[in-house]
């Protein structure tokens, strides 16, 4: 088994940083979309903006700017 490994050393290194590199990925895809859903709450008056920017561990005029740079409208008091 360690000549096995030992010939194949550079291919299990690529497997493993392909697998590493894919749960980076989803890890940050799981999180837009987590974001995203918190915008359509909030956008749809489902949710206070002020507790959706606490959830995300951002101010309100930090959540409400990307809110709008991922084409969603804030609520007009986010910038109060």
């Amino acid at each position: 088994m360690t000549d096995f490994l030992e010939r194949r050393r550079d291919e299990i290194a690529n497997i493993m940083m392909t697998l590493f590199d894919e749960e980076t990925i989803m890890a940050g895809h799981d999180a837009t979309v987590r974001r995203e859903g918190l915008f359509e709450y909030v956008q749809d008056g489902e949710m206070a903006i002020d507790y959706a920017a606490r959830k995300s561990n951002m101010t309100i005029a930090e959540f409400a700017r990307q809110m709008e740079q991922s084409g969603y409208k804030a609520p007009e008091d986010a910038y109060a």
